[in-house]
């Protein structure tokens, strides 16, 4: 485990890493909604409801709290997407992407946005920002042992 916090705020806040893998072997992790569990060890499961694709519909089940629903709201294949879960009077939204380097590095990118934004990151946020890097380090140790 990481004493390490995503960057930014508790409303706004990203976290980069680097792997041995390839970019497709973390598409495929970022993709395979079912194997998310597997490395954000916040989650006991989720699902979607058919295949990866924008506005595609999805569920994530946490060990703590409510399951919340998830829409893939932008997809660029191989490259990026964002997906987004509906709050009360707020939206989280996720983009995961490549950042360009001669290693395969990616990013997560996390926010709330709406008019209660600032109270869900003030609920949210610093155990989200708190557990991204962790959640990371350990996608990136899947993709380098080609487990996607």
């Amino acid at each position: 485990m990481t004493d390490t916090i995503a960057t930014g705020t508790n409303r706004r806040f990203h976290h980069t890493a680097t792997t041995t893998g390839t970019a497709a072997d973390v598409w495929r992790l970022w993709t395979d909604v079912s194997s998310w569990k597997r490395w954000d060890k916040g989650l006991a499961d989720a699902t979607i409801d058919g295949p990866f694709e924008q506005g595609a519909i999805g569920t994530i089940i946490p060990k703590r709290g409510r399951d919340a629903r998830f829409t893939v709201t932008d997809l660029d294949p191989g490259v990026a997407y964002t997906f987004a879960t509906d709050l009360p009077g707020a939206r989280l939204c996720i983009r995961r992407d490549f950042v360009e380097g001669p290693a395969t590095t990616f990013r997560h990118i996390v926010w709330f946005e709406g008019a209660t934004a600032r109270i869900w990151a003030a609920v949210l946020g610093r155990g989200f920002r708190r557990e991204l890097p962790a959640a990371m380090a350990i996608l990136s140790e899947r993709a380098s042992a080609g487990d996607a």
